[in-house]
Parts: C-alpha cells; structure tokens; sequence
C-alpha cells in the first residue's frame, strides 16, 4: 500500500509555509537580538569614524615630529 502522491498545490502551499516560518524565525530572531546588533552597529561606525579621521590626519602628524626632531 502506497500513499497517494502530493498534488502541486500541496507541495506549492508546504513551500510557501516552510518559507513564511524561516522568514518569522529570522525576524525573531533580529527583534530579540536588537541591542546587540545596535550596540555592534555604532561601535562599528564609530571605529569605521576613528580610522578615517586617522588616516587622513596621521600624515600630517608624522611630518611635523619627523620636522621637530628631523
């Protein structure tokens, strides 16, 4: 005795079920983690702030000690 295969309505309606229930996970996830990912999302701009300003300084910086004690 063989069960009666799945017609392709069924199967199309278990994909897109499987599919919203991934996508609710995924949101669960991401609303009950949202300080943390806030908290590494600024750290992470601040750092990114940091070395650009860095870069853009620290030769400047470099010439007039290698001037002062050149």
């Amino acid at each position: 005795m063989s069960s009666p295969a799945p017609s392709i309505s069924q199967a199309l309606t278990d994909t897109i079920n499987a599919i919203v229930t991934i996508i609710d996970q995924i949101a669960q996830t991401i609303s009950a983690n949202a300080s943390a990912i806030a908290t590494v999302l600024i750290v992470g701009g601040l750092a990114l702030g940091v070395y650009a300003l860095y870069r853009r300084i620290a030769p400047a910086v470099t010439g007039f000690f290698r001037g002062l004690f050149g």
